[in-house]
Parts: C-alpha cells; structure tokens; sequence
C-alpha cells in the first residue's frame, strides 16, 4: 500500500493539481472483484472541473472516484484506448471524493501515480424532465424531449445527461447544424444512473437543440440534463 503524496502545483489562479505516487502491493485491500487497490482522497467543490489519471509502470491500471455520497463511481480502464485510467467530470456536489487506485484483473501490483487536477468552477443550468407516454416518438419508437439552449459568443459547453431507470440516448444539433451523439460517457459505472456526454465544444453564437431520448424502444423515466459552460 505504500504510497507518498509527491506535490502540489499550481498551474493558473484557478487550477491546481495534485500528485501522488503509490505501489500496489501483495498485503493491500482487496475489491469485490479480487483486485488490489490503495484509497486517496482529494476535496472538490460543486460544479468544479475535475479530472484524475492513473499511470502504472508493468501492469494494466483501473481507476475508481466515489463521490461524496458514496454514488456509483467514475470508472476507468483505458482511456481512448491507451492504457492511462482517467476520469474527467463537473463535480455534482461539494465534498471528500474518494480513489480507489486499482489494477485491471485480480492478482496484478506494480508502482503507479495519480494526478488530481481541479480546474474553474463552472456555470451549470440543470433541467429536469422525464420521458413519459404521449412524448413525441422517433422512428424507432424511441420516446424524446427536445429542448433549445442559446449559445454564447465565447467558452465552451458541455451537455450531460443523467438518466434514471432507462438507458438514455443523447443528440445535440448545433448552431451551424452538426450533429453529436452519445450513449454512455466512457468513465461512468454503469451500476446507478446512466450518463451520457457530448462535449466540450466551442461555444457557437445561436440557438443550440438538445434531444434527450432512450437507446431502446418505449423506454421511460426520469431525467437530468445538464448544460455545463467554461470559459
């Protein structure tokens, strides 16, 4: 389990990061699914940009943040296909966020670090709605809600959708008419409420439509959809 917090560095007045190397180790802690695994913990205030990567020297590294209400994790094994364990989110509340610095199968220890860098608080406008019977419906008979959101001249903005109780889908239409879609955000458990992410984009003057709609067929429940802009 040894591990030593290696430093804090100050990037800009409103980013900072913070460092810790460790070693996996025969007589640490053991996860549900037989893996090794030391905690680190940092504090992140609401709305904060956050994100946490893992590198490891020999073996293949599986990165776990627990929120402060112990909510399912972010979770991640390779990010865009390297093998680098990193998680990037907007803190959804204020508190101790927890690391679970793990290996990908049982059995697997070797030296890593964790980089924690927390960046601007950012602005957040949340909706709340939910698919019911009577939503329009696509061709597939998938239910959806669609909303507009007017863009600013400048930052970006990142769209999120939180869904409870069915798999949500989401589509951004931009100001110049692209489309983005997405289904599950990649460094999210699947174990509580699904997310799916599209962003950061560059902010495009003009009116932004956003569809919130279901992976399957006639799917319904709740849902929050979240507009995050940074400069």
């Amino acid at each position: 389990m040894k591990f030593f917090l290696l430093l804090f560095v100050v990037f800009a007045p409103s980013t900072f990061a913070q460092t810790y190397s460790g070693s996996l180790e025969e007589t640490d802690p053991i996860r549900e699914n037989g893996v090794y695994y030391d905690e680190h913990s940092f504090q992140a205030a609401e709305n904060q940009m956050v994100t946490v990567r893992m590198t490891g020297e020999g073996f293949d590294t599986y990165l776990y943040v627990y929120p402060p209400s112990d909510q399912e994790p972010y979770a991640n094994d390779d990010y865009e296909g390297v093998s680098i364990s990193q998680v990037e989110f907007i803190a959804r509340e204020t508190g101790m966020y927890r690391i679970h610095a793990a290996g990908y199968s049982a059995g697997l220890t070797g030296d890593y670090e964790i980089q924690i860098t927390l960046g601007d608080i950012a602005d957040v406008e949340t909706i709340k709605g939910r698919l019911v019977p009577g939503d329009e419906q696509a061709l597939k008979g998938e239910f959806f809600d669609e909303h507009t959101v007017q863009g600013l001249r400048n930052g970006q903005i990142t769209f999120e959708l939180i869904s409870y109780g069915f798999d949500g889908f989401l589509v951004v239409r931009s100001p110049s008419s692209e489309m983005y879609r997405n289904d599950d955000a990649m460094d999210m458990s699947h174990n509580g409420p699904m997310t799916s992410r599209i962003g950061p984009l560059d902010q495009a003057q003009g009116q932004w439509t956003v569809y919130v709609t279901s992976l399957s067929a006639n799917e319904m429940g709740a849902y929050d959809l979240r507009m995050i802009r940074t400069d």
